[in-house]
């Protein structure tokens, strides 16, 4: 699939198609097993950003950073990021997100990592919840694809934090998107070994990390245990690997 391709699939997760253009992708998708496996692993990916853990795990929003009216402790009203830093993330989930390349028969490792990695898009940019600015501001940065900006944001807020899952993983998988693949690996591996809502996303892509590491045998014994789990799209996928390790 091309670059174009992945955009029609985040237009309409993001629901940012016309009526007319709507009807015509789910017609395509009607006819297209494929593509209907991609929408829905896409759609799982960004809506699990939202989950109530992750929301659980942000402090309050400085008043001065945002403005008057940012809810209080007790207020879990839907909170906005400015206008132009929305649209700057939304375009920047379609920039930075990469996309599955045709499958190659025989391919080694490194090119099975490429296959089957995909950014993770990054907490939407409607969050119900306060937010410590310097954590937003990173998770802007990570989604312009300021990776370094991003880590140099949330290594002292872990410090500060170090019982967040949510910035565990996100600076986890900032690590994996700068190639500094060990210490990826320490974090989502902290993240995984934990029971939340973050922990088979955290698995799935420590197995990645591994497979990009030429680590293979640690690599297949995270997807086994993920493909056993019988758990979506991301047991499917790890099914799907294996079968080509």
């Amino acid at each position: 699939m091309d670059q174009a391709s992945f955009e029609r699939i985040e237009a309409f997760v993001l629901k940012r198609m016309s009526d007319q253009e709507r009807k015509a992708f789910l017609r395509e998708m009607e006819e297209n097993e494929a593509l209907r496996s991609e929408v829905a692993l896409q759609t799982e990916l960004i809506n699990a950003i939202e989950t109530e853990s992750m929301k659980a795990a942000l402090t309050s929003m400085h008043e001065e950073h945002f403005g008057k009216g940012a809810p209080s402790a007790g207020n879990r009203g839907v909170f906005r990021l400015p206008r132009g830093w929305a649209m700057a993330a939304s375009v920047a989930v379609l920039i930075t997100a990469g996309w599955f390349l045709l499958r190659s028969p025989e391919a080694p490792t490194a090119q099975l990592y490429t296959q089957y990695y995909i950014t993770d898009p990054g907490l939407a940019t409607t969050l119900s919840v306060q937010s410590d600015p310097t954590f937003v501001e990173g998770m802007v940065d990570y989604k312009l694809g300021k990776i370094e900006a991003a880590i140099e944001r949330w290594q002292p807020l872990l410090q500060q934090n170090p019982t967040s899952d949510t910035l565990r993983y996100y600076l986890g998988m900032a690590y994996l998107e700068s190639d500094q693949t060990m210490l990826a690996i320490e974090q989502l591996g902290q993240v995984r070994s934990v029971d939340t809502d973050l922990s088979e996303r955290a698995q799935w892509y420590l197995a990645l990390a591994h497979l990009k590491n030429e680590n293979t045998t640690e690599a297949v014994k995270l997807l086994q245990q993920l493909a056993n789990s019988n758990s979506g799209k991301l047991s499917d996928r790890a099914s799907q690997l294996l079968t080509e390790l």
